[in-house]
């Protein structure tokens, strides 16, 4: 094993899967751990983490930055009304929120992890139009398409899977004119239309791989 491969697995977070013994297997080490003894393995691993200077932060636990955009975010993430009642009778996985994800020369974003894939949202100050696939805000040519796009790049990058599906979404906190800016994984939505947008999108995740990636979105190491 290379340093980086072994810096890279000390780094991982353990989870323990059942197995063959009494206790349960330690995804990083192998050590069958018992339920009492969890918590402080997990500790031994992240002191251990620490120590090396690969130890990560669960960016999801933050408070996010912009109170506008979370509010958008949390009715994505706690329906209410018939929204909720629809994913409760049809089982729904719901969405998770990773806040303002440090995305490089791209800035920071918000992540949305649900099973259409992966939703990278940033809000525009302003009233948003869609004129000829550009995003003007406040009447103002920009360059957020354009933006979100180089986000997007960085996210499937950074998460390491080519085939996931990504999308840039404009969120106009003052209201939306128009449909989507080019390119087309590019979307725009009104702040409090943000949950049916992402509604119309097509499901690409199933159960298990929507943890997997949510768990390591969620890492501050994946964004180094």
């Amino acid at each position: 094993m290379d340093p980086d491969q072994a810096r890279r697995l000390v780094a991982a977070e353990p989870t323990y899967e059942w197995g063959f013994q009494e206790g349960r297997t330690c995804s990083v080490c192998g050590a069958n751990i018992l339920s009492p003894d969890r918590d402080p393995h997990t500790r031994w691993h992240r002191a251990l983490a620490e120590l090396l200077g690969v130890g990560w932060e669960d960016l999801a636990a933050r408070a996010p930055a912009d109170d506008e955009l979370a509010a958008a975010v949390d009715a994505v993430v706690n329906p209410r009304g018939l929204r909720r009642l629809s994913r409760i009778a049809t089982a729904g996985v719901p969405w998770r929120a990773i806040p303002d994800v440090p995305l490089g020369e791209d800035g920071v974003a918000t992540l949305l992890v649900g099973t259409p894939g992966v939703v990278v949202a940033r809000a525009a100050p302003g009233r948003v139009e869609v004129r000829g696939g550009v995003v003007h805000v406040g009447g103002h040519r920009t360059a957020l398409a354009d933006s979100l796009r180089g986000a997007v790049g960085v996210v499937r990058a950074a998460l390491g899977r080519e085939s996931l599906r990504v999308w840039g979404v404009v969120v106009g906190l003052e209201g939306l004119t128009g449909g989507d800016p080019d390119p087309s994984e590019v979307l725009a939505a009104a702040g409090d239309g943000l949950a049916d947008r992402l509604a119309m999108l097509p499901e690409a995740l199933g159960y298990g791989e929507l943890e997997s990636v949510y768990d390591l979105a969620r890492r501050s190491s994946t964004w180094r």
